[in-house]
Parts: structure tokens; C-alpha cells; sequence
């Protein structure tokens, strides 16, 4: 029985590698390369590697799935044992930042390197083929890149999971509740078989939409979670090269749990001035020490605390800056004129009690004077998409998304017209409410980012509101009349 490679050759300076790769499998082999630009000479660079490969010219939609499924409805998957998918991943650029995810670094050219994982050579590839000839094996990565649910710590993945679980069930005409897993990046060895009644729906490049990296809800990125769930609908599994994917999943849990324990018992001194640790919804994932060769007070950024300790606004801007600064490497005091203080007593008492352990457990506001030759940080024109852009808000968000629909509120001032406006919007769409007010009670900064983070919909009328909507994907949905900010 043959082998099938399916490629898919977008950026032509990473098929050398590829290439590399392929000549590991031993046997017969038939590659099909797919391309969407024919002014590259990709057919002659393939052939030039593998002469009888057949090269197929697809449009440029669904990333690499929508030409993986093309070049899969050309062939007879009963004349293959092994399928091999693969494409050209481009170095992830982060400026420095790390892009955490199964508790691991994939900024730069990582992710890439943990895809061919599986095949990067010929004893990973021998490895692979002994996986796949166990019984009930019928797919192999690395397991760097082997993903359940709830390993990818941003709200949209978790959701596009579960419009993967539903198309495999219309599908296959299974449920899969348990188990299911996928391999982030699509690259993979599997049992052709496994893809059989995926074919079944007659795909059309008119299924796929324009390629948008920002969108996880497009078809490709279901489809890139229903290529995995598939193999546990066939009552299979997926799992890593070298066979140690449940261990290695059981040392990461240990891990985060020791390394969170020991941010639990440092003294916030220790944490700024010897090393950072970063935090992805509460797990302790990746550490970073200082720039070294730097005196302190030359690597020091001075952030003011929040002016109104009871605004969401202020607030959240100090945070972002503190956050922003921390993850660049740097010391951050947040310093003061004056006591940064919040008495637990007054108006909105919940409120209040709610801010002053805000800022006494993440801003740890002190008063004296700035270190010599420190830098002050600038508050900008919107600290709050800059803190998105640093993945600062995910040390806040816990994402506790039970996949319902929910209408994310947040108006300057409390009106029965306003709660009526939110109240039929969510009635009209079977949506919960989560309701924010600034002239009111009505939870902490946390409480505030968790909340818009795992809504759905964003109705308000303020600035703050519209930023966070627009830093995380947000439809705002308000009504105009009432002043709120549209965006679609």
C-alpha cells in the first residue's frame, strides 16, 4: 500500500523543508502539491524533488484546508494505508512576545518546527508509522500540537470547537462529547479512511470564505478542529509520534500547578526585580527574566495608579501599562503623590470593596519617589488595544464561556431605558445579560474583563466599551437613540 502526501506549497521558500521531509518516508509515495499563484513556478520547483508529483492550482480560500479537501475528493483513499498533510507555515512574528498555548512558546519559528515534529526525521518518521499501525490510533502529530478544548486559552477556539463537534455529528452521525482533540496547524500522518464520510458533503471553494487570520470562525478553522474530531468519531484516537502524549499532557498539569504555587509565595519584590511570570487564564505558563546587563533603575518604568480608583477606565488603563511594561522585560513601580487608597465604606459599598482589592492585589500602588533615571509610562491613546496586542488582559480573563450567548452591557448611567433596551435585545436573541454601570455597584475590574471577554454581543455607550469590543472581536450592538456606539 502506498503512502499520500498532500501539500500544500503557499510561501515557496519553506518547501526545501517540506521536501526534506517527505524524502523520510519509506515506500511508494504519491505527492500532490496545491498552490493558489501560478506566477511562482511552484509545479517546477515540486517536480524538480518528486518528478511524477501532480500539482493542482486552487483558489486562495480556507487557508490550507480548502486545497487539502480539493485534492482529497481527486483521489481513492482505499488505495493508500497512510496520509500525509502538510503546507508551508510561515514564522509566526511576535516582536519578542511570547504566544502561549498547551502550555508552551509558538512565537516564531516554533510552530512550525513542532508541525514537522512528527516527520522531521527518519527515526520520528519510523516512530509515526509503528503509531499508526496500532489498533486504535488513527491519527499522529507531535504533541506539542495536539489540542483539546480547553487547551487553547482564547474564548473564539473554544467556540469554534464546538461548531466543529456539530459538523462532525451532521457528518458522521456521532456525538463525540469526550475526547475530542485536534492538531493546531494541520499537519499530520492519519489513516485515509478516517476522512471518508467527510467527503461524503461535496466540497466547493464557494464553502470558503477569503482567508482572515483574526477570524477563528471561518469554515477552514472549524474544519481545522473536524479533521481531529473525526478520528474519534471513528472510534480512534489521535497521538504523538513518540507515544508519551497522556504523560507529557500529566508533567505540563504538575508544572503549571508548581509554578503557580510558587508565584502564590513570592513577594511581589521578588517577582519584579528577579524574574515574570506569565499567566494564561489563571496556569502559570512562561517565564521571562529581566534584560540583563541593565541597572535597575535604567530598566525601571514609573506607572501613575489609577486617578479614580473607582473607574473601570482608570483603573484598567494603569493595569494595561503595568502589564505592557512587564511583559517587555521591564521594573515596574506604580507610584504615587499621595496614598493610593480606597475606603471599603460609602456609596456602592460592594463596588468600593471590590476596586480596593484591585489595587491591592494587582497594581500594589506605593508612595515615594521614582528611581533615578526611570521612565514614566505614557498612558497613549488606547492602552487598552495596546494591552490586547501585549496579551495583557489574559492574565485578568478566566473565560468561563459555558457556550451560551450573552449580551456584555456597559452604560455611563443607570435608566430603565437603558435596561430595557439590553433586556429585549437579549430576549430577541436568547441571551443572557451581564449589566455595567459606571454611576453604580456592579463588580470590579475583573469581573468586567471577564465578562466582556466570554460575551457575545457588546451594547454601550462609552469609550471603554467600544475598545474592548473592538480589542477582542466584539459585535456592539447598541441602540443609536439612546447614544450608543454601533459597529455592526
Amino acid at each position: 500500500m502506498k503512502t499520500l502526501c498532500i501539500v500544500h506549497v503557499f510561501y515557496p521558500e519553506f518547501w526545501p523543508e517540506l521536501a526534506t521531509c517527505i524524502r523520510y518516508v519509506e515506500g511508494p509515495i504519491d505527492v500532490i502539491a496545491t498552490y493558489v499563484d501560478d506566477t511562482k513556478g511552484i509545479p517546477e520547483m515540486v517536480r524538480r524533488d518528486f518528478p511524477s508529483a501532480r500539482c493542482i492550482l486552487c483558489e486562495n480560500r480556507g487557508f490550507d484546508i480548502w486545497p487539502f479537501l480539493k485534492a482529497l475528493q481527486t483521489v481513492n483513499l482505499q488505495d493508500y494505508s497512510i496520509l500525509l498533510k502538510l503546507h508551508t507555515k510561515r514564522n509566526v512574528k511576535r516582536d519578542g512576545r511570547p504566544l502561549i498555548f498547551n502550555n508552551c512558546d509558538f512565537s516564531e519559528n516554533v510552530w512550525r518546527d513542532y508541525l514537522l515534529g512528527f516527520i522531521h526525521d527518519a527515526a520520528a518518521w519510523r516512530a509515526t508509522k509503528a503509531r499508526l499501525e496500532l489498533p486504535n490510533v488513527g491519527m499522529v502529530a507531535d504533541r506539542h500540537v495536539i489540542l483539546r478544548r480547553d487547551d487553547t486559552p482564547w474564548f473564539k477556539t473554544r467556540r469554534t470547537m464546538d461548531l466543529a463537534i456539530s459538523l462532525i455529528r451532521d457528518l458522521y452521525g456521532v456525538s463525540v462529547r469526550h475526547g475530542a482533540q485536534f492538531v493546531a496547524g494541520t499537519m499530520f500522518a492519519a489513516r485515509p479512511s478516517v476522512f471518508a464520510k467527510m467527503l461524503n458533503h461535496k466540497w466547493t471553494a464557494d464553502d470558503f470564505t477569503e482567508s482572515v487570520h483574526d477570524d477563528t470562525e471561518q469554515k477552514a478553522h472549524i474544519l481545522e478542529r473536524a479533521l481531529g474530531i473525526a478520528v474519534s468519531a471513528e472510534g480512534l484516537r489521535i497521538d504523538s509520534f513518540d507515544g508519551h502524549l497522556g504523560l507529557w499532557r500529566a508533567a505540563m498539569a504538575v508544572r503549571g500547578f508548581l509554578l503557580s504555587t510558587l508565584e502564590f509565595l513570592w513577594s511581589d519584590s521578588k517577582q519584579t526585580s528577579e524574574r515574570r511570570i506569565i499567566k494564561v487564564f489563571g496556569i502559570s505558563v512562561y517565564r521571562s527574566g529581566h534584560r540583563s546587563g541593565i541597572p535597575e533603575e535604567e530598566n525601571c518604568v514609573v506607572v501613575e495608579p489609577p486617578h479614580n480608583p473607582l473607574s473601570y477606565a482608570d483603573m484598567l488603563n494603569a493595569y494595561a501599562l503595568r502589564e505592557t511594561a512587564r511583559h517587555a522585560g521591564r521594573i515596574v513601580r506604580v507610584i504615587g503623590d499621595k496614598p493610593c487608597k480606597i475606603s471599603p465604606f460609602g456609596w456602592n459599598l460592594l463596588r468600593r470593596i471590590r476596586s480596593r482589592r484591585f489595587l491591592k492585589k494587582f497594581l500594589k500602588p506605593v508612595v515615594g519617589k521614582a528611581p533615578k533615571g526611570s521612565e514614566r509610562a505614557d498612558m497613549g491613546p488606547n492602552p487598552v488595544r495596546l494591552a490586547k496586542v501585549d496579551s495583557c488582559w489574559l492574565n485578568l480573563a478566566s473565560s468561563r464561556a459555558d457556550g451560551g450567548k450573552t449580551l456584555f452591557v456597559h452604560f455611563r448611567k443607570r435608566s430603565k431605558e437603558n435596561i430595557a433596551a439590553a433586556r429585549a435585545f437579549a430576549k430577541d436573541h436568547s441571551a443572557k445579560v451581564k449589566f455595567f454601570f459606571d454611576d453604580s455597584g456592579c463588580g470590579g475590574p475583573i469581573q468586567y474583563v471577564d465578562a466582556v471577554v466570554n460575551s457575545t454581543w457588546v451594547m454601550t455607550d462609552t469609550e471603554l466599551g467600544a475598545d474592548f469590543a473592538t480589542a477582542f472581536g466584539k459585535d456592539i450592538v447598541a441602540p443609536l437613540s439612546q447614544g450608543g456606539i454601533h459597529a455592526g
